[in-house]
C-alpha cells in the first residue's frame, strides 16, 4: 500500500513538473448574440475599445476574423475550449479516488449473508463515486461566463476589463 501511494506521488509530481515548462494558450469558445437577434459563434480572440474580435473560421486565420462593434452586442457567452471533457475527467478521477479510498478504509466485512473484502468495496465504491463524479464534473464543465451588453457602450466599458482577461494573447 505504501508503494502505491509513493507511485501516485511520483506520477503527480512528474505531471506538475512538465505542466509548468510549457505555457499553453487558453482558447475560449464564444457566442455573441447581436442586437438584431443573429448569433456569431467561434473562438474569442480579443476585446478592445472597438468591440469584440471573433474567429468564425475556427482555424485562427486572418480571413475568418470578425469584429463586432460594442453597440451591436446584446450578450456574450464564453466557455473554455474542452471544459466539458476536462470537467468530466476531473470528476471521474476525484470520484474514483474518493470512492476507492473510502471502500478500502471501510475494511473487510465479518461474515453474514453478503460480505465484501476491502478490495471489493474499493472497486464498487470507486465505480459508483466515479460515475457521480463524472456527472457532476460534466455539469460544472458546461458552465459559461455571461456578459450582458444590450447595445450600451457604458455596459461594454464596464465589462471590458473582465473581457480582456479572456483575450487569446495578453498585451
Amino acid at each position: 500500500m505504501r508503494k502505491f501511494f509513493l507511485l501516485l506521488i511520483l506520477i503527480f509530481s512528474i505531471s506538475f513538473t512538465y505542466g509548468q515548462e510549457q505555457e499553453k494558450l487558453k482558447t475560449y469558445k464564444v457566442m455573441v448574440k447581436k442586437m438584431d437577434g443573429t448569433r456569431v459563434r467561434g473562438y474569442f480572440i480579443k476585446a478592445d475599445n472597438n468591440g469584440v474580435t471573433v474567429d468564425v473560421s475556427k482555424r485562427f486565420e486572418e480571413d475568418g476574423l470578425v469584429v463586432i462593434a460594442a453597440e451591436d452586442i446584446a450578450k456574450i457567452k464564453l466557455r473554455r475550449k474542452a471544459s466539458i471533457t476536462r470537467g468530466a475527467l476531473t470528476g471521474l478521477a476525484i470520484g474514483t479516488a474518493v470512492g476507492g479510498l473510502a471502500g478500502y478504509a471501510a475494511g473487510d466485512d465479518s461474515g453474514g449473508f453478503v460480505s465484501f473484502s476491502k478490495e471489493e468495496k474499493a472497486v464498487i465504491l470507486g465505480t459508483v463515486f466515479g460515475f457521480f463524479g463524472t456527472v457532476i464534473g460534466t455539469v460544472i464543465g458546461t458552465s459559461r461566463k455571461k456578459f450582458y451588453i444590450y447595445g450600451s457602450n457604458d455596459n461594454y466599458r464596464k465589462e471590458l476589463p473582465i473581457l480582456q482577461q479572456y483575450n487569446l494573447l495578453q498585451d
